[in-house]
């Protein structure tokens, strides 16, 4: 979805697309079908929070005259359930910052293996790596911390071509469906506080 429309990055890393590019990408479309493809893709591939929702529903309010308010609003009262859906399913006490806090005071007893480096380590073209540590050998550990829906794998293979062979895991507060990915390790917060068996 990058390559479409122009995503840029917040403080966070997560992307973000602003309402004039929306609705300059959703005004291109003339056929409905076409663009009922593209919003549901939008709304899976950008994981997009409530405001980039917000955004996108009012994006979309104004191609009522070009696609008729009818035919919209099923797609807006989808994107309304979604918003509603997020308040409920994301805790508001959760944040990547709070998480991030609990990890590194917790460093020594959710990753007893590995020796924390640092946090927020710049990758050249990437972003920053929430927190770098290591194992016992050398061994670059690399820990992706995610809010929400927000997916860390894209990002974990990304940082991962700078280093050699490293450990990847992404830690995030909701995970309903965990995708395994043969490279990554994926936990939720509520895994790391019960502990589980990290690899080394």
């Amino acid at each position: 979805m990058n390559e479409l429309i122009k995503v840029t990055q917040n403080e966070n890393n997560e992307p973000v697309v602003s309402g004039r590019e929306l609705h300059k990408f959703l005004e291109q479309y003339n056929s409905f079908d076409e663009l009922f493809i593209v919003v549901s893709k939008m709304k899976i591939e950008l994981s997009l929070d409530t405001a980039q929702l917000r955004r996108l529903r009012n994006a979309l309010s104004q191609l009522d005259n070009k696609f008729g308010v009818e035919l919209l609003s099923y797609l807006k009262d989808s994107i309304d359930c979604e918003i509603a859906l997020t308040n409920t399913n994301q805790p508001k006490q959760y944040s990547e910052k709070l998480i991030q806090n609990e990890v590194i005071s917790n460093f020594d007893k959710y990753f007893s293996p590995y020796k924390l480096i640092c946090k927020e380590y710049p990758v050249e073209g990437v972003g920053r790596i929430d927190l770098l540590a290591q194992t016992k050998d050398g061994r670059a550990v690399i820990i992706e911390l995610k809010h929400g829906r927000h997916n860390p794998i894209k990002q974990l293979l990304a940082y991962a071509t700078h280093f050699y062979d490293p450990i990847l895991i992404g830690i995030t507060d909701y995970m309903p469906n965990k995708l395994p990915h043969e490279n990554i390790h994926l936990y939720s917060v509520d895994e790391l506080r019960k502990g589980c068996q990290l690899p080394v």
